[in-house]
């Protein structure tokens, strides 16, 4: 989880197409929908930092926030911005994210493995207890798999 906000941090550092110290955002930035359009100055990188969140984040067929992000918002309204936050989105993805590629490649490792928080938040909402989902599916991350694979790679040529 720390390791991904370092890595977002020095991306975010490496890149000029805007003013945030991160990658995914200001550190505090909270959108959770999809930009209209990706604007011409954002780097490959960026771009595709955008789409890892909207594959995580957005329906494809519908174009609107999927179970994931309308439960982020929920979450939002009913406890703290915290958990809507894109480093922290990104951040909590990295983790399920090292996990699964570790399953892949059949490597076991605790530390590495273990989520730093529970999948969901239980919560009173409208007075009824809600399981909040504040980590990706394990399809999600199957799904955002490539996308991550390729920051990686990008990512190599500013190391």
């Amino acid at each position: 989880h720390e390791w991904a906000h370092a890595f977002d941090y020095y991306l975010g550092r490496q890149d000029r197409s805007n003013d945030e110290n991160y990658l995914s955002g200001d550190g505090r930035e909270t959108r959770l929908e999809p930009l209209a359009e990706i604007p011409d100055n954002y780097r490959p990188i960026k771009y595709w930092f955008e789409k890892l969140f909207n594959t995580l984040l957005v329906d494809e067929k519908t174009g609107k926030l999927n179970k994931f992000g309308r439960d982020l918002n929920t979450v939002r309204e009913v406890m703290s911005d915290y958990w809507c936050r894109r480093i922290e989105i990104f951040a909590r993805f990295f983790e399920a994210w090292t996990s699964y590629r570790l399953k892949q490649e059949k490597i076991q490792n605790v530390f590495l493995q273990d989520l730093k928080y529970q999948q969901k938040l239980v919560r009173r909402v409208n007075g009824k207890e809600k399981a909040l989902q504040i980590y990706p599916t394990a399809a999600q991350v199957k799904k955002a798999d490539p996308i991550m694979r390729r920051i990686l790679e990008l990512a190599k040529n500013q190391i």
